[in-house]
């Protein structure tokens, strides 16, 4: 759940980057008419068009994604303590080895530059692929940015860990993708099952109902089984082209981006 919720996040701030690199360029392009062009070309396009460059970087935003992001180590954390509990031939090899414990320490204990965690870190093969990942990103933008992480980084190491990158396929922090995080948690949650059947134990199944014979009940057949992080999105193009109605806010749904 962690997971997801720190991927939609973060891929939301990426767009909004986006789209006010756009508005910058749009603004101070070397070509006001054909920069006035475009901006009549996306003008004409109707309400909550996702291709609008509508979405702004804020304070707020970032904040919720910062908070996602520490939120998303301290669950590691725990499903780590969970992996240490599960007999030895069950547990599935997991990410990096230590490196998702290290990291979890370094952003739990950020303000401890030099500690020996990130003393551990900056040995392992993800600080290299963050590293590598951060210089990408950099060189992109321009050689004197480049230089400018490549300095920064070696730096501040913490810095690096406490950062994330996004592209159009994947979001990676510290190293890992979400991806690799989330088949791992899967490998876990299996093993778990089996562990917790092997000493007769049934673990629940997250659509599960919680209160006590609800599943029992045979009417109605049919019913909605939230998950919260799930709940299914009506998609942008099916909102009509009109007003909301006055008592009523713009529905925030139509505000997000797919994909």
């Amino acid at each position: 759940m962690q997971g997801a919720r720190f991927e939609h996040a973060a891929a939301e701030l990426y767009a909004a980057y986006f789209d006010a690199s756009m508005r910058a360029d749009l603004e101070g392009h070397k070509e006001p008419l054909l920069a006035q062009r475009w901006r009549d070309s996306l003008d004409d396009q109707p309400p909550f068009d996702p291709q609008r460059p509508f979405r702004v970087p804020t304070v707020a935003l970032s904040m919720q994604v910062a908070a996602e992001h520490q939120f998303l180590f301290v669950a590691l954390r725990n499903a780590l303590r969970a992996h240490d509990r599960l007999p030895a031939g069950l547990k599935p090899a997991v990410p990096g080895g230590k490196a998702i414990t290290l990291l979890r320490n370094v952003m739990e204990h950020w303000d401890e530059e030099g500690g020996s965690s990130i003393s551990e870190l900056v040995e392992t093969e993800y600080h290299r692929r963050a590293m590598d990942d951060a210089i990408l990103i950099a060189r992109l933008s321009s050689p004197d940015e480049e230089e400018s992480a490549r300095r920064r980084y070696n730096d501040e190491p913490m810095a690096l860990h406490a950062s994330f990158s996004v592209s159009k396929h994947q979001v990676t922090v510290g190293g890992f993708t979400v991806e690799e995080l989330q088949e791992w948690l899967e490998s876990l949650d299996a093993a778990l099952r089996a562990a917790l059947a092997e000493a007769g134990f049934d673990a629940p199944w997250l659509e599960d109902s919680i209160v006590a014979r609800d599943d029992n009940v045979a009417w109605p057949a049919n019913r909605f089984r939230g998950r919260q992080w799930q709940i299914p999105q009506v998609e942008i193009e099916e909102w009509a082209a009109r007003p909301s109605a006055p008592q009523c806010d713009v529905p925030f749904e139509g505000l997000r981006q797919d994909g």
